[in-house]
């Protein structure tokens, strides 16, 4: 919603309204003509003055939710600061920044909030249990695990989103699933499920996507990338009050408090190359309801089925922010007829993966 850019008269009350103080429409008058219609805060049409306060309130608003949207007034002196976060990409539709959730990024994310005078909520605090992660490590061991499993194991257990970047010689399936728990649902998306049918005692193999049903605490749901359901692609229903989208699908889970501890686990990122595809999309909108996302197998060598991989699995903005930036990191340049020509990788991509990777890829 614009403001008025010089003094002008309130169509309302006559009064003056000083520059930058009131609310401005652009009426037409003619097929050709319009003109510019000024007024007071109060003295303005109803749902124009709900818009503006909704407006106002969102540039005041200094906060950090626990999904990683950061809001706070524009300061130059403070936009330095803000860039160097981990994951930080500023989305301009929200007007709010994004951060990284992760648990290893919250502690320096927590004192840049406290220097801004940024508010937040407890989640932030939070440290990952030293305790629950050793246990982890040793029903890992228990299935055989080698120790460089058992210390990816480890690393991977308290992340939301990560890559265990690993081969497949290296994959021990028992070991992952014996680590992620027994009282948690687990869907695994893999070209091969036989590997890991038998890795678990209560898994159920999804033959048809008809067949389609979400995992109950402790059931392992394996399932081919061919056969997700239909109905799982996210669409736009509006906004809040904030600014921030509503997304919902067709697709209904019986119980959110179950999905909401949901393990998604994605062992065939190469059927993944494109984030527009009708297999990416539903893959994404599966990734909504899931609390962890972990994908486990090599980083792609390519660098657009790279991005397409990151942003069906919503890590794009924790690792890179934006295209632009993930451009620059792959020396991209733009090729003949609107193509882009992809570069090697450069140290600084290798650097921002690791905040997501176990192992450092292209090496």
């Amino acid at each position: 919603m614009r403001k008025n850019g010089k003094r002008q008269e309130c169509d309302k009350c006559r009064d003056w309204v000083e520059k930058d103080k009131g609310i401005l429409r652009k009426d037409a008058t003619g097929i050709f003509n319009f003109r510019w219609t000024v007024w007071h805060p109060q003295c303005a049409p109803v749902d124009l003055r709900e818009s503006w306060e909704a407006q106002e309130a969102r540039k005041n608003r200094k906060e950090l939710t626990d999904d990683g949207w950061l809001y706070t007034p524009f300061d130059s002196e403070a936009l330095t600061l803000l860039r160097s976060l981990p994951g930080a990409y500023f989305d301009r539709k929200q007007q709010a920044w994004t951060v990284s959730t992760e648990v290893e990024d919250r502690a320096r994310i927590v004192a840049v909030c406290k220097e801004l005078g940024i508010s937040y909520g407890p989640l932030w605090e939070f440290q990952p249990d030293q305790e629950a992660i050793k246990e982890a490590g040793a029903r890992a061991s228990l299935c055989a695990a080698t120790l460089q499993q058992r210390l990816s194991l480890e690393w991977l257990f308290p992340r939301e989103r990560a890559i265990l970047n690993v081969s497949e010689d290296n994959l021990h399936p028992p070991a992952l699933l014996a680590a992620a728990g027994k009282s948690r649902p687990i869907i695994v998306v893999a070209d091969e499920p036989a590997l890991w049918s038998s890795a678990h005692s209560n898994v159920t193999k999804l033959e048809c996507a008809k067949d389609w049903h979400w995992p109950s605490p402790g059931q392992v749901l394996v399932v081919t990338p061919s056969r997700l359901p239909d109905g799982l692609e996210q669409k736009l229903l509006g906004e809040t009050e904030q600014g921030v989208g509503i997304w919902d699908c067709n697709f209904k889970v019986e119980s959110r408090a179950i999905a909401r501890e949901t393990l998604l686990i994605v062992a065939s990122p190469e059927r993944f190359g494109d984030y527009k595809s009708k297999r990416s999309k539903r893959l994404q909108g599966l990734g909504v309801y899931a609390a962890k996302k972990w994908i486990v197998g090599k980083v792609p060598a390519d660098a657009s089925n790279l991005w397409s991989l990151l942003t069906t699995m919503d890590m794009h903005r924790q690792v890179f922010g934006s295209f632009k930036c993930f451009m620059r990191c792959f020396e991209a340049s733009n090729g003949y007829r609107n193509t882009i020509q992809w570069g090697k990788p450069t140290d600084e991509a290798v650097k921002r993966l690791m905040r997501v990777c176990y192992e450092a890829p292209y090496t």
